[in-house]
């Protein structure tokens, strides 16, 4: 059974014309999200609040100006570059709104 999201989704011309491709780019961006979760000290050490895009398992671009990242990726990759993760990389720990209960996994 379908979701009515589903539903919605699918009757959206551009979504019905594109939906192997935006499939395709939902699973990179998640294989290199989970990368950069995997490899977060790494990159907390050699790119200290600095905005990282990762692609394939590889930093491919690093700087301190989203905007500018995300315009380069653009152009550089077309549309190839919607399945490419862009991340902050703070030096600082991170602030939970919530704070996870005892032996709980975010």
């Amino acid at each position: 059974m379908t979701s009515a999201k589903q539903k919605l989704l699918l009757s959206v011309p551009a979504y019905k014309q594109n939906r192997e491709k935006i499939g395709t780019w939902l699973r990179q961006f998640e294989e290199n999200s989970i990368w950069i979760q995997e490899h977060f000290a790494h990159l907390k050490e050699n790119y200290p609040d600095t905005y990282i895009a990762v692609s394939k398992g590889k930093v491919i671009k690093s700087g301190k100006d989203q905007s500018k990242i995300r315009a380069e990726l653009e152009s550089e990759f077309s549309e190839g570059f919607r399945g490419i993760a862009v991340s902050y990389i703070s030096s600082k720990p991170l602030n939970f709104l919530f704070k996870p209960s005892v032996g709980h996994r975010l």
